[in-house]
């Protein structure tokens, strides 16, 4: 029995126990050894081997340490790895290293101790669908928390191929959340309340496809009632045809309000205003005459001159620290974001 299973034993070692494999069937006879002779054999045979790699390593680093201190590496040495979170450093670095000694670049890291490296630029993939929902209870909380409008446009952006660096985004508005419960929207029983707007937008704020993001706000009262931040559809040539093109959606907002008041019997003498930080705009929006400033704007977008035309809405200046809409359209200091929520 015993003989069956050291003969198991001995088939089954890797190759580097070949060495001592031979010896044991050189100077002993199996039927008369034990499992345990064994053992104590394999084991000295394996602490030779840990202590030859060890000394192997130790001459490697001496060698590596040598050449980087004198200048002169005598001995080959493979997969040298450095570092560096900077990328112009890590070029210069690079190039330093390639002029001063005879060495090859392979690029980036494959394999480290074993372990296979992955590097993708693209990041680490997550569920979309737990991202979507994710996303989804965001944006019911916006019915009540119009601070995060912003936010949530960006993270909303994601849906499809969201990585591991949107999720964290996600999960850092719901941390705000849950630090300002507090926060509310509060609405003022008062006999007369006027109804404004408010409108605004950041110039190519998407990095990416240098879009712009539209936001309005529309105030009942001292009340926000409406509110909303988007993206815009389309790449604008001036700051001027972005803020032309961010009222026209706030107009049709504001027409489809206006409908829903009177039928609740608020119903509103004259013109509506609306407040824009943008002079151009204004002039623009009363202007009938197209010329060479609006030649590239859509056509649609023009629906903003009827409006102005026939009185039902009617475009204000305000400066820009009064610009309600600015919390969402852009990231805010703290000061100034603190300010709008107050």
């Amino acid at each position: 029995m015993y003989i069956i299973i050291i003969e198991k034993i001995l088939k089954s070692l890797t190759p580097k126990f070949n060495f001592v494999v031979y010896a044991i069937e050189e100077s002993k006879d199996i039927d008369d050894l034990s499992i345990d002779e064994l053992q104590s054999s394999l084991l000295i045979h394996e602490q030779k081997i840990k202590q030859q790699d060890n000394g192997e390593q130790a001459l490697k680093a001496s060698t590596v340490k040598s050449a980087f201190l004198h200048g002169d590496l005598q001995e080959k040495v493979d997969d040298l790895i450095y570092t560096e979170n900077n990328v112009t450093m890590f070029e210069k670095v690079n190039q330093s290293m390639m002029l001063e000694f005879d060495m090859a670049d392979l690029g980036k890291m494959h394999y480290f101790l074993g372990i296979e490296v992955v590097q993708s630029p693209e990041g680490k993939k997550v569920d979309n669908t737990f991202y979507k929902q994710i996303v989804g209870s965001l944006m019911y909380l916006t019915t009540t928390r119009p601070e995060i409008m912003h936010s949530l446009s960006l993270v909303s952006r994601y849906m499809e191929n969201p990585i591991e660096m949107h999720i964290v985004a996600a999960k850092r508005i719901f941390r705000y959340l849950h630090g300002t419960k507090e926060y509310e929207l509060f609405y003022k029983n008062a006999m007369k309340s006027d109804f404004v707007g408010f409108t605004n937008r950041d110039c190519a704020g998407d990095t990416v496809d240098k879009k712009s993001t539209s936001g309005y706000v529309f105030m009942l009262g001292s009340e926000a009632v409406s509110f909303s931040s988007k993206k815009q559809p389309i790449v604008i040539l001036s700051t001027t045809a972005t803020e032309f093109v961010a009222p026209t959606s706030c107009a049709c907002q504001l027409v489809w309000l206006k409908k829903i008041l009177e039928d609740l019997q608020f119903k509103k003498e004259g013109a509506i205003a609306i407040y824009c930080d943008n002079n151009s705009t204004i002039k623009l929006s009363k202007n009938l005459i197209l010329h060479g400033r609006s030649k590239h704007i859509d056509v649609k977008f023009h629906f903003l001159r009827g409006l102005t035309k026939d009185g039902t809405i009617d475009f204000f200046y305000c400066k820009s620290e009064h610009q309600i809409t600015d919390i969402m359209t852009k990231p805010l200091k703290l000061s100034m974001f603190q300010k709008l929520l107050v």
